[in-house]
């Protein structure tokens, strides 16, 4: 019989003390009910995100999964939710590479350079593949396999993989030094490969001397490596006799050792990304159908095996790179089980736990924990000494420290609420009157390289004389850094611990800025030949520059200290004043970073693949993109809300779906784009129980919409 009659061969897995101990295996999980997988978007659900979920029911006698009983093996072990996941065991062992876009060009497996593998003449490769999502119509290819290495030096000699549109690509190099990628020799075949999720060999060959003074380039196809092969298109031919470099790369499936993802010959053509799918076989001949020099069978090794040799005449040992893993495990499920509920029955003597696990999803649809915003966010990650955000509620009566354990700064006459033209902060602080003020102490630190402080503010109108904005005290040679603002000017000013002015400096605006907009400005001090060096930095919200100046003889002296306390008090220059995120530190600020612009501008015209990768990453989730990041919608400010409702929104603006991953505990984005580019349809029958039930046709007024209202935020 045929599933779902005969159920799959599965394997359970929870991750106990971390290692992953198989339930089905060690006969725990019970038959009735069975394993319950519950994937994808409700019916009319809309927009919101669905939690996948996993439900099954194990036996319990010898409390190995009761979390509070001494007696129990797993005693302490089984906390709140513990990892959990499901496969399908396959025939045969693949070598699976998760079908993501990553950044870090990591997974596949590799052997080391030596010098059976130094092809200079003609080249035969051959791999058997299957395609987690196939690239006919993506805007990217699939790396395959190179001797390439543009890390540690020019040792190029060749790469095989796909085109943007499916097509099969090989570069090669003759003398290690030229960029194969941008400038190098290659060939691609003349058609597309069949579109297809099945199982499929493809191989190239180089012709390095055709005898009429060219080259001769083929690809093939192939239903396996041993098959019949059959030429994709038609031979390219090339003029010129050729060869490719000797280079001491090591040969490498999947991956190559290269510092950023690949780009292709011309600005028009797609970039190479690692190869995501499973690999099942892979071999390299010197010679057209000439002498084995490499193989890697899949198949021929155990699930889990990290190194192996290939058992050839000169062997080579091939080894794992995370994340790419040799497996049997078709994975299905991948989430956490959230309690470990005891039962049994009124005899007490059948005693089981009836289990649920669910994806990250449920974990961070939870809670009430307050919205943090962009510049918040990334102030906190610098390690302050002192932070205060000025993001208060309407009726705080101090500004907190969002450094653990900090002080709250003493505020005097002022309003805390929000402000629409910053709309990367959840608040600001406005002075009343001249009289307003606001002061704050920092933690006690040792001196470091720098000496930093970084504050945002808007004057209701430019002053007309020299106003003070800031007063920042230091433990080093300058005792009070001022930082004033006039109609054209910002002027910083040092003094000594009697009050005696040290060095003084004025520094026009620039072109456009005004400080009756929203300015993020910096004031940093290091030291440099005896020195102390001063830079001053600001930009203003919005713009396309930033400003500021250095001198580097400021003050006489090698101490720079910490910066350990602030005062903006009030004059009548400053009614009206907003503040907020005033920051000190020692880290070197750099406020032309595009990081720190990014974050002072909420993030705005970000793309909502990298948005998507962005915010799940800062909230410490993993998480991946099927699909170009670099093909979805540019998107406005990050909305200062909970990361369920960002995430949500970013599907919405994409049109593609957000659900949780199974070859790892996070979250996936599905491009619209990859939505749209798919291999053959799948034939589904009643006839061989593809299907249980009855399929019914429904029709419902509830989806159908005349009029449509978009909005955004203010």
């Amino acid at each position: 019989m045929s599933f779902p009659i005969d159920p799959l061969p599965i394997r359970l897995e929870l991750l106990i003390d971390g290692t992953w101990s198989d339930v089905v295996d060690a006969g725990d999980v019970r038959a009735d009910p069975m394993v319950n997988l519950t994937h994808g978007y409700l019916n009319e659900q809309g927009d919101s995100i669905t939690s996948d979920s996993c439900s099954f029911t194990v036996n319990n006698r010898d409390a190995i999964y009761s979390d509070r009983n001494p007696n129990s093996t797993n005693y302490g072990k089984l906390g709140q939710n513990t990892q959990v996941r499901v496969s399908q065991i396959e025939d045969e062992v693949f070598l699976k590479l998760p079908a993501y876009d990553v950044t870090d060009n990591s997974g596949g497996v590799y052997t080391v350079d030596k010098a059976v593998l130094d092809i200079t003449g003609d080249i035969d490769i051959r791999f058997e593949v299957t395609f987690d999502m196939f690239t006919n119509g993506n805007t990217y290819g699939w790396l395959l396999s190179g001797k390439y290495d543009n890390v540690s030096g020019d040792q190029r000699s060749w790469i095989f993989g796909t085109t943007g549109t499916g097509e099969l690509r090989f570069y090669w190099s003759d003398d290690g030094a030229a960029n194969i990628i941008t400038e190098g020799t290659y060939a691609t075949s003349t058609v597309a490969l069949p579109t297809t999720s099945s199982r499929l060999a493809v191989r190239v060959t180089l012709d390095v001397n055709n005898g009429a003074a060219g080259r001769n380039i083929t690809f093939y196809t192939s239903d396996s490596i041993s098959g019949t092969w059959t030429v994709l298109g038609s031979v390219v031919t090339q003029a010129g006799v050729t060869s490719i470099f000797s280079s001491t790369a090591n040969l490498e499936i999947g991956h190559v050792a290269s510092g950023a993802p690949f780009f292709a010959p011309d600005s028009t053509d797609a970039p190479w990304k690692t190869f995501h799918g499973r690999i099942h076989a892979f071999q390299l001949r010197s010679g057209l159908n000439g002498t084995l020099v490499a193989t890697m069978d899949a198949a021929s090794q155990a699930a889990g095996t990290t190194s192996w040799s290939d058992g050839l005449g000169t062997p080579n040992t091939w080894l794992t790179l995370s994340p790419g893993e040799l497996i049997l495990d078709n994975r299905r499920f991948w989430g956490e089980v959230s309690e470990f509920p005891q039962r049994a029955d009124s005899t007490g003597t059948d005693i089981y736990a009836p289990l649920t696990a669910a994806d990250v999803i449920r974990r961070i649809s939870t809670g009430k924990s307050p919205a943090v915003d962009a510049i918040t966010r990334y102030l906190s990650s610098l390690g302050p000494l002192g932070y205060w955000p000025c993001t208060d509620g309407s009726n705080a009566t101090q500004a907190a420290n969002a450094v653990p354990g900090g002080q709250a700064a003493a505020v005097v006459d002022v309003s805390f609420g929000s402000d629409n033209e910053l709309v990367a902060s959840k608040g600001v602080l406005t002075f009343n009157s001249a009289t307003s003020s606001i002061a704050g102490n920092a933690l006690l630190a040792a001196a470091g390289t720098h000496a930093s402080a970084v504050i945002f503010f808007q004057y209701a109108a430019v002053p007309g004389s020299a106003t003070t904005l800031i007063d920042v005290y230091g433990t080093g040679t300058v005792k009070r850094w001022n930082i004033s603002v006039t109609a054209t000017t910002f002027d910083v000013a040092a003094y000594d611990g009697s009050g005696t002015l040290l060095n003084s400096s004025a520094i026009g605006f620039g072109t456009g800025v005004s400080p009756d907009n929203w300015i993020a400005l910096r004031l940093q001090a290091s030291t440099s030949g005896g020195n102390i060096v001063m830079e001053i930095g600001w930009y203003q919200l919005g713009d396309s520059t930033t400003w500021g100046a250095t001198n580097s003889a400021f003050v006489s002296g090698s101490s720079v200290g910490t910066f350990d306390r602030f005062r903006t008090f009030g004059t009548a220059g400053n009614d009206g004043l907003k503040l907020a995120h005033v920051w000190l530190g020692r880290a070197d600020f750099v406020i032309t970073s595009a990081a720190f612009i990014n974050a002072a501008q909420g993030y705005a015209n970000e793309q909502a693949g990298d948005r998507f990768i962005r915010v799940l990453g800062d909230a410490g989730i993993a998480c991946a993109v099927i699909g170009d990041r670099d093909d979805t919608p540019v998107m406005g400010p990050e909305p200062i809300d909970k990361l369920m409702t960002i995430i949500t929104e970013i599907a919405q603006i994409d049109g593609g779906y957000i659900s949780s991953a199974r070859d790892f505990l996070g979250l996936v984005m599905r491009t619209r784009k990859s939505l749209l580019y798919q291999p053959a349809a799948v034939t589904l029958s009643y006839d061989n129980g593809a299907f249980s039930g009855e399929l019914l046709p429904v029709d419902d007024d509830q989806t159908r919409r005349n009029d449509v209202t978009v909005s955004r935020p203010n």
